[in-house]
């Protein structure tokens, strides 16, 4: 298995200092910079980078959220932007994002809390949310009845803010 080249002058240990990160199961890292909006995805071994949205609001990466939050994409690698979707999930909350290469902006979904009442609810979120996986551009959960959820974003690019 390759390692890790070293990236420009201070090589991947600088990089990975300076950014917030988290894994993916392709081998990309989704990075984003301490004290910056700006976030893309990160080939450790080839140096290879794709812009992502920025987080302005800095929900989506949130230092203080980041330890709760898992990283997919939908599909063997982000280079097309058309069917590659990345998502971010909390872990502790009912709340996922999106977005795709080259989208303006990061899209949360959640669920609203009039809707969880029954913490049992809320649980029930959490816990399909945590068991997403991505298979060929779209994202699969099991849920509590033993049938298969699957999360299919439309393919048009997220525009706005």
């Amino acid at each position: 298995m390759p390692t890790p080249t070293r990236v420009g002058d201070g090589g991947v240990d600088d990089m990975m200092r300076g950014h917030r990160w988290w894994t993916t199961a392709q081998g990309w890292l989704l990075m984003a910079r301490r004290g910056s909006p700006c976030t893309f995805l990160w080939d450790p071994f080839t140096g290879r980078r794709v812009r992502l949205p920025p987080d302005h609001d800095g929900t989506v990466l949130t230092a203080e959220g980041s330890h709760r939050r898992r990283c997919l994409l939908s599909c063997c690698g982000p280079m097309d932007p058309t069917s590659c979707t990345d998502l971010v999930i909390d872990l502790a909350d009912p709340e996922l994002w999106y977005c795709r290469p080259g989208d303006n902006h990061w899209v949360k979904l959640h669920q609203q809390p009039y809707q969880y009442r029954n913490p049992a609810h809320r649980d029930a979120i959490i816990s399909f949310l945590r068991k997403f996986t991505a298979i060929d551009g779209k994202f699969y959960t099991e849920l509590h009845t033993g049938n298969v959820g699957v999360l299919e974003f439309s393919p048009e690019v997220a525009e706005g803010n």
